[in-house]
C-alpha cells in the first residue's frame, strides 16, 4: 500500500472512531442513567440501556475505542513528521530571519 492510501485509511478509521466516541460519550452522559436512584419508596433503579446496551458495556466500549483512536493519533503524526518537521522549520525560521 502507497503512503497516500495508508493516510487515507487512517484518517477514515480516525474519524469513524471518534463519531463513535462523539455518540457514545452523549449516550453515557445525557441518555442513560447513572447507577441506582431511588424511587419514592417503589425501590430503585438501575442503569439503563441504551439498543440492548447497558451503561457499563458501553463504557468499557467507549474506553477501548478511546485506546485505538489515541494509537492512530500516533500512527497519524509519524505519518505526517517529515510535514510537520519541515513547516516548523520553515515557520520558525521565517521568524528568526525576516
Amino acid at each position: 500500500m502507497n503512503k497516500p492510501t495508508i493516510n487515507y485509511v487512517v484518517d477514515a478509521v480516525q474519524s469513524l472512531l471518534l463519531l463513535f466516541l462523539l455518540f457514545s460519550g452523549i449516550i453515557q452522559g445525557w441518555i442513560i442513567q447513572r447507577g441506582l436512584k431511588y424511587k419514592g419508596g417503589r425501590g430503585t433503579v438501575e442503569d439503563g440501556t441504551f439498543l440492548g446496551i447497558d451503561r457499563h458495556t458501553l463504557v468499557t466500549y467507549h474506553k477501548w475505542v478511546a485506546v485505538a483512536f489515541v494509537v492512530l493519533v500516533i500512527a497519524h503524526i509519524v505519518l505526517h513528521w517529515g510535514w510537520i518537521t519541515g513547516m516548523s522549520r520553515r515557520i520558525f525560521a521565517e521568524k528568526h530571519h525576516p
